[in-house]
């Protein structure tokens, strides 16, 4: 009977499963990649490439730390999540919650572990045409980037990748097996889980330290003396983006709040009733939203930071020294900066998407019986919230750090708005989730909406 009901679990939750599993692949593979290029650039012979191998791959590291990381938290405990009304089915069939918590974690542990060994090897077939990639980006040929892939990197990557899954899948499904049985059949089935009020005052406590040392590192910047050399100015300016990483961490700290009253103002606008009810729903669940948000949210507010302190440094570096020209990056050497993080916010917001297909054929189809035709309006929706976290992100740092350089260390800065690339990475992000939608919505519109609400497939 206990096999019959794990079987009947993953089966219905196989859409679930394989949104975390290729989310960890795609995850796996990017760091691994990363942390190749930088071994590679370790071995390579001139200290020429070795510090333009290990400053690439160690920035690409960073983003991918830094949005990847954080996105792949995010989907594990949505796909957790999902299966709280199946724990409550297993103990409602007589299932001991200490018994349901080791077949969920079994689960966990298959899952993370099958997802980082896949992931280690693919990085090992697709690390040849990178290296290929990397040799004609314009940084220094390297014969290390024609050899195999270093067996650490793909060690570290199980190994990271992993970690995350299971540190996060385990406190998730603690949770799962803990909530109410009752709550848990009658609700819906991810329907945002309340945080416990002491880790609330936790969080809100480091970010309010985070701002408060952010804010006194801005003052201390402001009182530095002005730098002339070139050189000096040009290693001083990379302050801008380690407080660009300050404040996207604070955003991930309070992000779920922020977006949950962005989404609210959203819904008080008057565009219909498809608006008014896409705009309800992705209030009512602020941690499904999160987490198809946060990511995208986090890989523009880091190109739009990246973008920016290229461009302030060409600017100064011009005005100062006349040397704007070292500093432009080719677009191959953007694309290995960015193309990896940019790839796991897109995977990571799709296989929320993808998680949830039956709860959103489910809503599809009440929406249908109840004279609704809103099918991909939240798209919109999505698309206007990632662009004002976004943005608002990089305009926070851009404003804070300007004045801090014009009245300190560099005159001659000015303030810039942020280009159109993070407009773009959320536009692919939120296209490729609205093509999911459109997919989901369709196949909901050949079936009977009764009968799907009823319970019927």
């Amino acid at each position: 009977m206990l096999a019959k009901l794990v079987f009947n679990s993953v089966a219905r939750s196989v859409s679930t499963w394989l949104a975390l599993i290729i989310s960890a692949i795609v995850m796996s593979v990017i760091l691994t990649l990363n942390i190749g290029l930088v071994i590679a650039g370790t071995k390579c012979e001139t200290e020429e490439a070795q510090n333009a191998f290990v400053a690439m791959g160690s920035g690409a590291l960073m983003f991918t730390v830094l949005t990847g990381f954080m996105s792949l938290v995010l989907v594990v405990k949505i796909c957790v999540g999902l299966q709280r009304k199946q724990v409550a089915l297993w103990q409602v069939a007589g299932v001991l919650p200490s018994r349901a918590t080791i077949i969920l974690l079994a689960e966990v542990v298959v899952v993370s572990l099958v997802s980082a060994g896949l992931g280690a090897v693919v990085a090992s077939f697709v690390w040849p045409a990178y290296g290929r990639f990397v040799w004609d980006s314009g940084l220094p040929q390297s014969e290390e980037l024609l050899r195999p892939i270093a067996s650490n990197s793909l060690l570290i990557g199980i190994i990271a990748t992993s970690a995350v899954v299971l540190i996060t899948g385990i406190k998730s499904s603690f949770k799962v097996v803990r909530s109410n049985v009752v709550e848990s059949l009658s609700s819906d089935e991810f329907i945002s889980v309340r945080r416990a009020k002491w880790r609330r005052v936790i969080r809100a406590i480091i970010a309010v330290l985070l701002i408060l040392g952010l804010t006194a590192g801005y003052f201390g910047i402001s009182s530095q003396p002005r730098i002339t050399d070139a050189r000096k100015l040009g290693d001083y300016m990379t302050i801008y983006m380690g407080t660009g990483i300050g404040v996207c961490i604070i955003f991930a700290l309070v992000g779920t709040q922020i977006i949950h009253l962005i989404t609210r103002l959203l819904g008080c606008l008057s565009f219909g009733n498809s608006w008014f009810m896409a705009a309800r729903e992705a209030s009512a669940r602020p941690d499904l939203t999160s987490a198809l948000v946060v990511p995208i949210v986090m890989m523009s507010a880091s190109t739009g930071i990246m973008n920016l302190w290229i461009d302030k440094l060409m600017h100064v570096l011009n005005a100062q020294a006349g040397t704007a020209a070292a500093v432009n990056a080719p677009p191959r050497q953007m694309v290995i900066l960015f193309g990896g993080p940019v790839l796991s916010a897109c995977v990571c917001a799709s296989s929320v998407v993808c998680a949830t297909i039956n709860q959103r054929t489910e809503d599809n189809a009440i929406l249908l019986v109840s004279g609704s035709k809103k099918i991909t309006v939240e798209s919109v929706i999505y698309f206007i919230i990632s662009c004002v976290c976004g943005y608002g992100i990089a305009l926070i740092n851009e404003v804070a750090i300007n004045a801090a350089l014009e009245a300190g260390p560099v005159p001659v800065s000015e303030f810039q708005m942020p280009g159109a690339n993070p407009a773009y990475i959320v536009f692919a992000a939120v296209a490729l989730s609205f093509v999911l939608l459109v997919a989901i919505a369709y196949s909901g519109l050949r079936k009977n909406p009764v009968a799907v609400i009823s319970g019927g497939r």
